[in-house]
């Protein structure tokens, strides 16, 4: 079953900011848009196989972009058949 996939303001607001920051200091995006990329991948992995990825907690799920640095969190509303991405947090962060 094909599940919606709504990405929060919060998550799309960080995106923002690291392409920001990376043409402010390197004079392109392309770390950004590796990450935005990446996100659009797991957005086609989730919406058919919510539970893909390890569960933290009831219906939160934790996805690791090893490669970028970055774990990717989302919530599952098994009700409304909805997959609300709502976290980006750097492995810097996380410490």
């Amino acid at each position: 079953m094909t599940y919606k996939v709504q990405v929060e303001k919060e998550v799309i607001g960080i995106l923002n900011k690291i392409d920001e920051y990376c043409i402010e200091h390197y004079g392109n995006y392309d770390f950004g848009k590796k990450l935005f990329n990446e996100i659009v991948k797991m957005q086609e992995i989730i919406k058919d196989n919510p539970n893909s990825f390890y569960e933290i907690k009831p219906n939160h799920h934790k996805i690791a972009l090893v490669n970028l640095g970055y774990n990717l969190y989302y919530h599952v509303d098994k009700l409304r058949k909805k997959i609300i991405i709502y976290k980006l947090k750097s492995f810097k962060q996380e410490q």
